[in-house]
């Protein structure tokens, strides 16, 4: 489509977070960092919705406790199941 760019690779699903620590960030981009983060193996997933430009994907979490965090992180720290 003429007048469009594509701002990301990322697809809607299910991902798993494939690095050591993956930290979540208040806004896409660099300086927002937060404390919490996700952990390899952890699984999460979003919507084209959450998707921003540079590759940064708005996702929720859920642990075993049943709490939920949400925010950006990067679709490099993830893979799609």
């Amino acid at each position: 489509m003429e007048g469009t760019k594509k701002i990301s690779d990322a697809v809607a699903g299910d991902y798993m977070v494939n690095v050591d620590k993956s930290f979540f960030y208040s806004k896409p981009d660099e300086y927002s960092k937060q404390r919490s983060y996700l952990i390899k193996g952890n699984i999460v997933s979003f919507n084209l919705d959450g998707v921003a430009v540079g590759n940064w994907v708005f996702v929720q979490y859920r642990n075993k406790s049943g709490n939920d965090t949400a925010g950006y992180i990067k679709l490099s720290n993830l893979k799609k199941l």
